[in-house]
């Protein structure tokens, strides 16, 4: 922007190698402009001449920590590079007053940077591993580098079989467990590209690149921040795998303290459910497999039985259907455990009643349902189910439609239930009287 492009000196980034510095504050900039003078409670953007905090770019989140000078602290949230010379620092004054000229100490959270080295490195050995599963097609398509976690966009056209998300997340592992050495190196791009490092596709480098090595497993491009060595990044655990675009998936995984509390969490749950299902913990993949068929086969045996039940039900409301014009009707109000099993006893019904109407409801967690069915040869006759539910229906305070031979209905108030069934022998009747 334009207040960026006035700030005329530019910041000499030292944070590869420090992360504490001394510094001059170049410009204060406030949501108005430039600041001579900050003040406690004031959201700015710090200017340095020099700095030791990353500003968030390919990937890897900005820095944070405090900037202090002998009358104030400006408590840093976040780092920004609107330019490759120009580092932001957004924080909010938290102590005392701070002036542009002041001399000022710089200081990064060095445990927050030390996380986001892990996961970054951590990339870097997720991307060979994946060419190395994968094939040589795939390509890094976006990252998230964060102190918490890490996401890694890559190209391929199909999902990752299990198997094989497996295979790399064990070559990472095995890479991390190698503690191999992380080196990094200035040269020409030429030089850089012609010694096998990675170029991102999309990426616009420069004449001087820097690149980060992993022993002889990793080479690529890149200005971000890396541990010394791999042994530092911990465990590293794929939490989820992904389709985010066409041809372009995503991984999210853990490294360091947040992959150990997951592990552990779920070491607790395995083992707590091993102790419910009274089985040791490596046998519970096995226990739920049998209670899961055994579950299914309750609810074969449960549905079984319903129909049973549906069908005696049937036989005693075929024996209540009244006359109507030549027609047997039944109006019922049954009671059902969901609308499943209103349309399985509406079915058995029209079965045993074999020519009529049929409207059923029920009440299901304090909501009124109507189910009518109407046989073909009745319906020939003008009589239509979806006639009589619409009429049933503004009894409940509801709505309904459907074919001919088969309507529905729900509604709000199941006070009108009973009423909306004693109206169907009206409705079949005036279905007559206008044929």
């Amino acid at each position: 922007s334009d207040l960026y492009a006035s700030v005329k000196s530019r910041t000499e980034f030292l944070g590869y190698e420090l992360e504490v510095a001394e510094a001059s504050i170049v410009a204060i900039l406030g949501i108005d402009g430039v600041l001579d003078v900050a003040e406690a409670g004031q959201q700015v953007e710090i200017v340095l001449d020099r700095t030791p905090f990353y500003g968030e770019s390919g990937g890897q989140l900005g820095d944070s920590g405090p900037i202090r000078t002998e009358t104030g602290v400006v408590d840093i949230d976040d780092t920004r590079r609107p330019a490759p010379d120009l580092y932001v620092h957004r924080g909010t004054v938290t102590e005392g007053f701070v002036s542009g000229g002041d001399e000022a100490t710089a200081k990064i959270d060095g445990a927050r940077r030390q996380e986001i080295r892990r996961n970054h490195t951590a990339t870097h050995l997720l991307h060979k591993a994946l060419r190395l599963v994968l094939g040589d097609e795939v390509h890094q398509a976006g990252s998230l580098v964060a102190p918490d976690r890490l996401r890694f966009d890559f190209t391929t056209m199909d999902a990752i079989a299990p198997d094989r998300l497996r295979a790399i997340t064990e070559i990472v592992n095995n890479e991390i467990l190698a503690d191999r050495p992380v080196v990094t190196e200035v040269s020409s791009y030429t030089d850089a590209v012609a010694a096998g490092a990675m170029a991102l596709f999309g990426e616009k480098y420069g004449e001087t690149v820097r690149m980060v090595q992993i022993d002889d497993f990793s080479r690529e491009l890149c200005g971000g921040t890396h541990v010394r060595h791999t042994g530092e990044i911990g465990p590293f655990l794929i939490t989820s795998e992904g389709s985010v675009a066409s041809g372009v998936r995503r991984i999210e995984a853990l490294t360091g303290i947040p992959a150990v509390d997951r592990m552990l969490g779920q070491q607790r749950l395995v083992e707590d459910l091993g102790r419910e299902l009274r089985v040791n913990w490596t046998d519970v993949p096995v226990q739920v497999r049998a209670l899961q068929e055994r579950t299914r086969a309750q609810e074969r045996e449960i549905e079984r039985l319903r129909g049973q039940v549906a069908g005696v039900r049937s036989g005693d409301l075929v024996s209540q259907a009244k006359d109507v014009e030549g027609v047997r009707v039944v109006a019922a109000r049954v009671s059902v455990e969901d609308k499943g099993g209103l349309r399985q006893l509406g079915d058995r019904l029209r079965d045993s009643l074999q020519s009529g109407v049929i409207v059923l409801g029920t009440v299901v967690d304090d909501k009124p349902s109507l189910l009518a069915m109407v046989t073909p040869d009745v319906a020939g006759r003008g009589v239509r189910a979806g006639d009589i539910i619409r009429a049933a229906a503004t009894h409940i305070d509801g709505r309904g439609g459907g074919r001919p031979e088969l309507a529905e209905a729900g509604g709000k108030d199941a006070s009108g239930l009973d009423a909306a069934l004693a109206s169907v022998e009206g409705a079949v009747r005036a279905a007559f009287a206008n044929v």
